[in-house]
Protein backbone atom coordinates (compact mmCIF):
# COMPACT_ATOMS: atom_id res chain seq x y z
CA UNK A 1 0.00 0.00 0.00
CA UNK A 2 1.37 3.63 -0.89
CA UNK A 3 2.28 6.07 1.74
CA UNK A 4 -1.21 8.00 2.24
CA UNK A 5 0.31 11.20 0.73
CA UNK A 6 0.96 9.58 -2.30
CA UNK A 7 -2.61 7.95 -1.76
CA UNK A 8 -3.72 11.63 -2.09
CA UNK A 9 -2.02 12.51 -4.90
CA UNK A 10 -2.89 9.80 -7.24
CA UNK A 11 -6.14 8.61 -5.90
CA UNK A 12 -8.68 8.30 -9.39
CA UNK A 13 -6.10 10.26 -11.06
CA UNK A 14 -5.54 7.89 -14.19
CA UNK A 15 -8.46 7.53 -17.14
CA UNK A 16 -8.26 5.45 -19.17
CA UNK A 17 -8.03 6.74 -23.39
CA UNK A 18 -7.66 3.06 -24.64
CA UNK A 19 -9.90 4.13 -27.85
CA UNK A 20 -7.59 6.87 -29.00
CA UNK A 21 -4.31 7.01 -29.48
CA UNK A 22 -1.37 5.40 -29.05
CA UNK A 23 -3.75 2.62 -28.11
CA UNK A 24 -6.58 3.01 -30.48
CA UNK A 25 -8.50 -0.01 -29.42
CA UNK A 26 -11.48 -0.66 -30.90
CA UNK A 27 -14.52 -0.79 -28.12
CA UNK A 28 -14.89 -4.31 -27.08
CA UNK A 29 -11.53 -4.70 -25.63
CA UNK A 30 -10.81 -1.16 -24.31
CA UNK A 31 -14.08 -2.23 -22.18
CA UNK A 32 -12.67 -5.43 -21.01
CA UNK A 33 -9.53 -3.86 -20.25
CA UNK A 34 -11.63 -1.49 -18.18
CA UNK A 35 -13.15 -4.55 -16.53
CA UNK A 36 -9.74 -5.94 -15.58
CA UNK A 37 -8.18 -2.84 -14.28
CA UNK A 38 -11.22 -1.71 -11.79
CA UNK A 39 -10.62 -5.40 -10.29
CA UNK A 40 -6.80 -5.01 -9.78
CA UNK A 41 -5.02 -3.61 -6.19
CA UNK A 42 -4.42 -0.72 -8.16
CA UNK A 43 -7.64 0.43 -8.92
CA UNK A 44 -7.70 3.02 -6.44
CA UNK A 45 -5.57 5.64 -8.80
CA UNK A 46 -7.93 4.55 -11.94
CA UNK A 47 -9.99 7.49 -13.24
CA UNK A 48 -12.46 7.45 -15.63
CA UNK A 49 -12.79 5.43 -19.13
CA UNK A 50 -13.18 8.19 -21.70
CA UNK A 51 -16.29 7.01 -24.00
CA UNK A 52 -17.59 9.85 -26.72
CA UNK A 53 -20.96 10.06 -25.93
CA UNK A 54 -21.69 8.85 -29.53
CA UNK A 55 -20.78 5.56 -28.78
CA UNK A 56 -23.09 5.12 -25.22
CA UNK A 57 -25.56 2.75 -27.77
CA UNK A 58 -22.42 0.67 -28.49
CA UNK A 59 -21.10 0.40 -25.09
CA UNK A 60 -24.29 -0.93 -23.86
CA UNK A 61 -23.31 -4.41 -24.37
CA UNK A 62 -20.16 -4.58 -22.39
CA UNK A 63 -21.79 -3.53 -19.13
CA UNK A 64 -22.88 -6.83 -17.99
CA UNK A 65 -18.67 -6.92 -17.04
CA UNK A 66 -18.88 -4.33 -14.75
CA UNK A 67 -21.02 -3.97 -11.50
CA UNK A 68 -21.92 -2.30 -8.16
CA UNK A 69 -18.46 -3.31 -6.58
CA UNK A 70 -16.51 -2.55 -10.00
CA UNK A 71 -18.43 0.07 -11.72
CA UNK A 72 -17.66 1.32 -15.01
CA UNK A 73 -16.66 5.25 -14.09
CA UNK A 74 -17.30 6.78 -17.80
CA UNK A 75 -15.89 10.29 -18.91
CA UNK A 76 -18.39 11.49 -21.77
CA UNK A 77 -16.66 12.81 -24.40
CA UNK A 78 -18.81 15.06 -26.34
CA UNK A 79 -19.50 16.13 -29.96
CA UNK A 80 -16.29 18.58 -31.13
CA UNK A 81 -17.15 22.06 -31.15
CA UNK A 82 -15.13 25.20 -32.99
CA UNK A 83 -17.19 27.73 -32.18
CA UNK A 84 -19.40 28.37 -29.19
CA UNK A 85 -22.62 28.25 -30.86
CA UNK A 86 -21.91 24.27 -32.23
CA UNK A 87 -20.42 24.03 -28.31
CA UNK A 88 -24.25 25.12 -27.10
CA UNK A 89 -25.87 23.49 -29.11
CA UNK A 90 -24.22 20.01 -28.44
CA UNK A 91 -24.96 20.33 -24.99
CA UNK A 92 -28.81 19.69 -24.70
CA UNK A 93 -28.32 16.22 -27.05
CA UNK A 94 -24.96 15.28 -24.59
CA UNK A 95 -27.23 15.91 -21.57
CA UNK A 96 -30.52 13.88 -22.83
CA UNK A 97 -28.10 11.07 -23.72
CA UNK A 98 -26.16 11.21 -20.14
CA UNK A 99 -29.03 10.98 -18.47
CA UNK A 100 -30.57 8.30 -20.61
CA UNK A 101 -27.46 5.81 -20.24
CA UNK A 102 -27.35 6.87 -16.54
CA UNK A 103 -30.90 5.79 -15.85
CA UNK A 104 -30.75 2.25 -17.79
CA UNK A 105 -27.07 1.48 -16.81
CA UNK A 106 -27.00 2.62 -13.04
CA UNK A 107 -25.26 1.50 -10.72
CA UNK A 108 -22.76 -1.01 -12.87
CA UNK A 109 -22.21 2.28 -14.88
CA UNK A 110 -21.34 5.90 -13.62
CA UNK A 111 -20.86 9.18 -15.91
CA UNK A 112 -18.55 11.11 -13.61
CA UNK A 113 -17.77 14.59 -16.01
CA UNK A 114 -19.00 15.52 -19.07
CA UNK A 115 -15.60 16.36 -21.61
CA UNK A 116 -16.01 18.47 -25.14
Amino acid sequence: MPAASLRALLEHSIDYAGLFPPTTLALEPALRNQAGYVRTADAWMLGAFILPVAQFADAAGGISLFDREHPLRISALGKKADDAATFKDSLIPARDSIRAFREKHSPAAAITQLEE
